[in-house]
């Protein structure tokens, strides 16, 4: 199994929290459900004004790890 170097998990972890942010401005946009905002490396997404919280998604880069929180899930981590 190789691991993956830090460098490269920051271009495949700012590409995934790119799309993120992609997708979900749908709702930003369209539907006005959340404040977000994506900056160095976390994306965090305000859903408090309709009573879901604020949830984040932030890169962990000496872990090669992805942190996932919401009031929902609590913390969740994924490895490159």
């Amino acid at each position: 199994e190789t691991e993956l170097s830090e460098i490269a998990f920051h271009q495949v972890a700012d590409a995934t929290l790119d799309h993120f942010q992609e997708k979900l401005e749908v709702l930003e946009e369209d539907f006005e459900l959340l404040d977000m905002n994506l900056s160095d490396g976390v994306l965090n997404m305000d859903f408090d004004d309709h009573g879901h919280g604020v949830w984040v998604l932030n890169k962990q880069g000496p872990n090669r790890q992805i942190w996932w929180s919401s009031p929902v899930s609590g913390p969740k981590r994924f490895y490159y």
